[in-house]
């Protein structure tokens, strides 16, 4: 192995690992400001605490990388894939709490069908929320308790269920793609059905304001990057996964390290921070405030309520 391919194993998860990092200081602070509301946003908490976890798993995943590859530390390889996969999960619903924000900002209470059908699918994307974090969660645990230990200086998926774990997460990628058309398909349905009406509300806000205009904008521009971005690393990873099974070798976690940094910067970094950005670092008036919604929305902002709902 090479000098350039060393530092692709040595220096670069390090760099990665610090980016995350940054990224896991930003979703903490993200947090704060979410508790520390008066009325606490419920959907932007859940968002906001997949999305800690998940770049929390990747810093440590990135970090421990070189130490392994040096033989300086050895963990087992079913724990690196742990690391390596369950942000994937986390990563979904966490995106699936963005569809919900955004539909909620949108939504009004008195809108005709296709509002009834989108209140329809956010019981369910809710419940998705939920279920495929802890099916995740269920598969990681069961791969480590179940398969004798093994140890790698590169993460490896080498068993049959770590093979399904990744599966599984792809397909995740596949539902958000289908989600978030569906949805994109009934909000503007919805929003265009009563865009008649000069004293529109969505949630007891006027959303014809410059201002609100100008958030809704933000919020659909950056989920339609998360979509691209989703729909590329479905793309990156069928491959990887199909490559593998074809020409019969396992699947490492961090071959192709080379296009790594930017794969990573791109597909994943710059558009998380991108959404962490719009739902919590917006000006004061931006219409995500609790003040400002918790009079009409049940689902968003609650009052006096468990931080999960």
């Amino acid at each position: 192995m090479d000098d350039r391919e060393r530092a692709g194993y040595t220096i670069l998860p390090f760099v990665l690992s610090f980016l995350y990092l940054l990224l896991t200081i930003a979703s903490v602070v993200a947090i704060v400001r979410t508790i520390l509301k008066p009325y606490i946003p419920v959907t932007l908490f859940q968002f906001n605490a997949y999305f800690l976890l998940a770049v929390l798993f990747r810093t440590i995943f990135f970090f421990l990388q070189p130490f392994l590859y040096d033989d300086i530390i050895h963990v087992r390889n079913s724990i690196m894939v742990a690391l390596s996969q369950f942000p994937t999960y986390l990563l979904f619903a966490s995106y699936m709490g963005y569809l919900l924000i955004w539909s909620d900002i949108h939504q009004n209470r008195g809108e005709r069908v296709s509002w009834r059908v989108v209140g329809k699918m956010n019981m369910v994307v809710m419940l998705s929320m939920k279920i495929v974090p802890l099916m995740g969660a269920g598969l990681l645990i069961s791969d480590i308790l179940f398969y004798p230990p093994q140890y790698f200086k590169i993460p490896t998926i080498s068993t049959p269920l770590e093979q399904a774990i990744a599966v599984i997460g792809r397909v995740s990628y596949a539902v958000a793609e289908v989600t978030f058309i569906i949805y994109s398909f009934k909000i503007f349905a919805g929003a265009s059905s009563s865009s008649s009406s000069s004293h529109h509300h969505v949630d007891g806000i006027g959303t014809r304001t410059p201002k609100n205009r100008k958030l809704l904008q933000y919020v659909g521009i950056i989920g339609f990057i998360n979509l691209l971005t989703n729909l590329a690393k479905l793309i990156i990873l069928t491959y990887k996964i199909a490559y593998s099974y074809i020409n019969d070798t396992e699947e490492h976690l961090t071959t192709l390290w080379q296009f790594k940094l930017p794969y990573q910067l791109l597909l994943e970094l710059v558009p998380g921070l991108l959404a962490l950005w719009v739902l919590n670092f917006r000006p004061p008036h931006a219409t995500l405030r609790a003040d400002a919604m918790m009079k009409d929305n049940d689902n968003v902002f609650t009052q006096n309520t468990p931080l999960l709902e």
